[in-house]
């Protein structure tokens, strides 16, 4: 159960800057929820949010120091919370993994996993659980769990990372939702990366393209409506596992009953397992 709206929520929004989390800043404040989170870069959209009273404080996550610095600040200025949401991310470097910087391979890795996590095991003491709010983490999946996309090593990797993590954290935190949203083809500011990098991007510079062509976009009301969804939802049901948005299998009445008959979807799992025996 999500508590009455005049109770008002703790949120923490970690990339807050992003296209997504900023949408999602907005939406929630409006409901009368307390917001702090951090951004990477200030725009108009971050002067925007800390002008509906959204407290933020920059943060660059690869930098260690910094990420400690914004988790004290936000115990400090969040007291506990309900939702934390980390929404950092970046898909560079494109390229094959040979012909990229690996100085920067790695720093991506760290802004993709290993600082957005040092960030939860900073907040993680700080959760608020209530009998009428499980506290819920948020994070966000990306492509490769299917299929081995080209040219986006660090990108993917980390997000698969994460996919694991939020079911390990499931698993070590019975009495806290651990959640990971696959968005789709938002429109946001990452494809711009995309766009850069141009032959380097290979057949996803292409696919980017047409998207930005048709406007055929999972719309960011959708991402909201899932997270709505999940933050109601029982915990044994969605916690430690990875939920597409552009799917829609998330608005089936009877996906509860079939995730609890199988503890095994919408989890990282290897395929074919017992494809020897059926032979």
């Amino acid at each position: 159960m999500i508590r009455q709206e005049q109770d008002g929520l703790r949120a923490i929004v970690v990339g807050a800057s992003s296209d997504i989390a900023t949408e999602l800043c907005i939406i929630w404040r409006s409901r009368n929820w307390h917001i702090t989170g951090t951004f990477r870069n200030a725009s108009r959209a971050t002067d925007n949010l800390v002008s509906k009273g959204i407290d933020l404080i920059e943060c660059d996550f690869i930098d260690l120091k910094s990420i400690d610095l914004a988790s004290l600040w936000l115990m400090k200025h969040t007291g506990r919370w309900d939702i934390l949401v980390l929404a950092t991310g970046t898909m560079n470097p494109i390229g094959k993994f040979g012909e990229v910087n690996p100085d920067n391979w790695s720093a991506s890795i760290t802004a993709n996993v290993l600082g957005p996590l040092r960030m939860l095991h900073d907040l993680l003491p700080f959760r608020l659980n209530t009998q009428n709010f499980v506290p819920t983490v948020v994070l966000f999946a990306g492509a490769g769990t299917n299929n081995a996309p080209t040219n986006y090593s660090a990108y993917v990797i980390s997000k698969i990372a994460v996919m694991k993590m939020t079911e390990l954290l499931a698993a070590e935190y019975p009495d806290t939702k651990f959640v990971i949203v696959g968005p789709g083809w938002v429109k946001t500011k990452i494809h711009n990366e995309t766009l850069t990098q141009r032959d380097h991007a290979g057949e996803n510079f292409h696919r980017t393209c047409d998207k930005i062509e048709s406007e055929d976009w999972t719309p960011v009301s959708d991402v909201v409506e899932c997270l709505d969804w999940l933050f109601a939802a029982d915990h044994a049901v969605v916690s430690g596992r990875n939920f597409s948005v552009a799917s829609g299998e998330w608005r089936r009445p009877e996906l509860p009953t079939l995730l609890m008959q199988d503890p095994n979807t919408y989890k990282l799992r290897r395929h074919g397992n017992s494809i020897v025996e059926q032979v």
